[in-house]
């Protein structure tokens, strides 16, 4: 009986460790990020994984940094990852992450979707208030050759204050 409860304490005490131990290298990740480090940052990040693979903020700050560097097929794989973990109607964050990868990746459909989503149930989030995801999806409608639809987003983005929306107004809406 004794053994067991020593087993158990041992095997919870790994597990805590293992998550604080996560954790440092999420933010010494995070550091890296912050400098323009991104080689370094994944190697934290992916430390991190190692230790802590449910941890949905390590896969979204990896996907982040692979994004940054080019690597859209690795940071869409990651940024899935941390959506599974924690949902899209949670997750702000990832699923704006992946709208971006997918707008980068031409795959427009895809991040049209995606930004369908952050519009309607993020309405009170800073992006939205100022017109960003109007606007990114303004230009993911227009490459999908709906420019009329493309047309709604960006003068609605422009209404929200994003100017950049005029330079799409002027060019392809009027």
């Amino acid at each position: 009986m004794n053994f067991i409860l020593v087993k158990k304490s041992f095997t919870l005490f790994l597990l805590i460790s293992s998550i604080v131990y996560a954790q440092n290298n999420y933010e010494k990740g995070n550091k890296y990020l912050n400098n323009g480090d991104l080689t370094n940052a994944l190697i934290e990040f992916s430390a991190g994984i190692i230790k802590n693979p449910y941890d949905w903020r390590l896969f979204q700050a990896r996907a982040y940094a692979r994004e940054q560097s080019g690597n859209f097929i690795e940071a869409l794989k990651d940024v899935n990852q941390a959506l599974e973990l924690n949902p899209k109607h949670l997750n702000m964050q990832s699923l704006s992450t992946r709208a971006r990868i997918y707008q980068k990746n031409g795959d427009f459909l895809k991040a049209i979707e995606d930004y369908n989503y952050l519009i309607e149930y993020f309405p009170n989030d800073f992006q939205t208030k100022i017109g960003i995801f109007h606007l990114d999806r303004g230009k993911c409608l227009l490459y999908a050759n709906k420019k009329t639809e493309a047309c709604f987003d960006f003068v609605e983005s422009r209404k929200r204050r994003m100017a950049d929306a005029q330079h799409f107004i002027d060019k392809f809406c009027n």
